[in-house]
This record gives C-alpha cells, sequence and structure tokens, in this order.
C-alpha cells in the first residue's frame, strides 16, 4: 500500500472508531436535569422573544405611531401640500 492508501485507511478507522463512541456523565444530576425541564427556554417571554426584544418591539411601534400621526394631523389640516390656487409653485 501507499502512504496514500494508508493514511485514508487510517482516517477511515478513526471515524469509525469514532462513531462507536457514545457520550457518557458520570455525575447525573436529577434535580438538575428537573430544573432543566422545568422551563427549556427561560430568557425568551414570547416563542421567540426576550423581555428585551418585547421592550424594542413595543418602542419602534410607539415611535412610528406619533410619527404617523404627525402626517396624519397634517393631511387633517390641509397642511401636507400646498394650494392649487396658488399663483405660484411653492417651495418645500
Amino acid at each position: 500500500m501507499n502512504k496514500l492508501n494508508r493514511r485514508l485507511v487510517a482516517l477511515l478507522a478513526a471515524a469509525a472508531a469514532a462513531t462507536l463512541v457514545g457520550c457518557s456523565t458520570g455525575d447525573y444530576n436529577e434535580d438538575l436535569a428537573n430544573e432543566v425541564r422545568a422551563d427549556l427556554s427561560p430568557e425568551l417571554d414570547t416563542m421567540y422573544e426576550r423581555p428585551t426584544d418585547i421592550k424594542n418591539r413595543e418602542a419602534l411601534v410607539v415611535d412610528e405611531n406619533l410619527r404617523l400621526l404627525n402626517e396624519d394631523m397634517a393631511r387633517l389640516f390641509l397642511m401636507d401640500r400646498s394650494s392649487i390656487l396658488a399663483d405660484h409653485p411653492m417651495p418645500r
């Protein structure tokens, strides 16, 4: 066998041996396991958001709503564009 074939056989043998080895912990703690099972995602308040993410989303929504309210008020009082009756175009 040449050198490359030997390395390939050794690599395959190591991979086969690695698949047969399992993980084991000698100090299994039932209390710790129950604590983890009681709350599998302690940092999440919703399906995918942490409390910080919820606060950020709420702040963003309030900010956008207030800015949109300002635009709506400008439209209500007809302040969003100049009158079409003006003789000259008005600069913005």
